[in-house]
């Protein structure tokens, strides 16, 4: 489970990733898959 900030509320919400999404990445050659809709982006 991830969080998500919310402008309108201004605060942090619970968020689900989609399934092969990542939260995070070291390295910004890595292609990952979006942690808005799944896909991966960039190729």
């Amino acid at each position: 489970m991830a969080r998500k900030w919310n402008w309108k509320k201004h605060e942090y919400e619970e968020y689900k990733l989609p399934k092969g999404a990542s939260m995070y990445s070291s390295d910004m050659e890595y292609v990952v898959a979006c942690a808005e809709c799944g896909k991966v982006k960039g190729l």
